[in-house]
């Protein structure tokens, strides 16, 4: 078998954290180690002495992290910034947050963003700037643009934020009556509408038509039809709520389920 050298290994993620952390804080982890890992077919004694000294290498370097203190550049601990889903509404609240914090110059002091959804959608647009302009001049002029628009609402803005209210519509990039996008996302519109009434509909008949029905069948002989009729609509109502509530219990039965052990080949970094 043919020796592999630590050089030619992928990564660890102690590796790869330790990198990130020393360009975004300079110094504050000098002299600190990560542990490389071993080809997956060492030997399995070597293997699991390696997950283990990765494993305590790497809360170690979470404690330093958890210590980080200000730095010379006047910098505070690693801090981030998170942005809600919620579509356009979200990106838009999220934008206008931005401005607001680029202006008073907190902005800056961010190392990571984190977001999701319509989040995600404003903090693409942002790195994508970030990238091509540089994020100091991005910062200048994200936090003069809500400046001059407070004095003056007709005031231009960046083109780049002209663009990005410009094609707000992402959803439906051509709208109009004939456009297919309006036609899709009336589609899927309705289709959601129907999957919800599907579900809600027949709880909310069975809530109403027991009280309804009951005291007619107690006060009654139960005849062979109306013994067949209850229960053929019993398992109707049964089937229906059953079909539209297992992706739900599904869903649920693997967040609630303990994880798995992590393989060899792809187990703790």
């Amino acid at each position: 078998m043919t020796k592999v050298s630590l050089t030619e290994l992928p990564l660890s993620f102690n590796q790869v954290l330790l990198d990130e952390l020393t360009n975004l804080r300079p110094g504050a982890f000098e002299g600190f180690e990560a542990t490389p890992r071993v080809p997956d077919d060492a030997k399995q004694e070597l293997w699991d002495t390696n997950r283990d000294e990765r494993a305590e290498n790497l809360r170690c370097l979470y404690s330093k992290v958890a210590e980080l203190k200000g730095d010379a550049q006047g910098r505070g601990p690693l801090a981030a910034l998170c942005l809600s889903g919620g579509g356009i509404r979200s990106a838009t609240f999220s934008l206008g947050v931005m401005q607001k914090m680029a202006k008073l110059g907190v902005l800056s002091g961010f190392d990571y963003i984190s977001s999701v959804s319509g989040g995600g959608y404003i903090a693409s647009w942002l790195n994508a700037w970030m990238h091509r302009n540089g994020s100091a001049t991005v910062l200048e002029q994200l936090g003069s643009s809500a400046g001059d628009r407070k004095a003056n609402p007709l005031a231009p803005e960046p083109k780049q934020l002209d663009s990005l209210r410009e094609f707000s519509n992402y959803l439906t990039p051509k709208v109009g009556l004939m456009s297919l996008d309006t036609w899709m996302l009336g589609a899927i519109v309705l289709r959601n509408v129907i999957l919800n009434w599907l579900v809600i509909l027949p709880l909310l008949l069975a809530a109403i038509w027991i009280p309804q029905v009951m005291p007619h069948v107690l006060k009654q002989p139960l005849d062979h039809d109306t013994v067949a009729a209850l229960i053929t609509l019993s398992m109707v109502n049964a089937l229906v709520s059953s079909v539209f509530a297992h992706p739900a219990l599904e869903a649920l039965r693997r967040d609630l389920r303990p994880e798995l052990p992590a393989r060899r080949n792809g187990g703790s970094q």
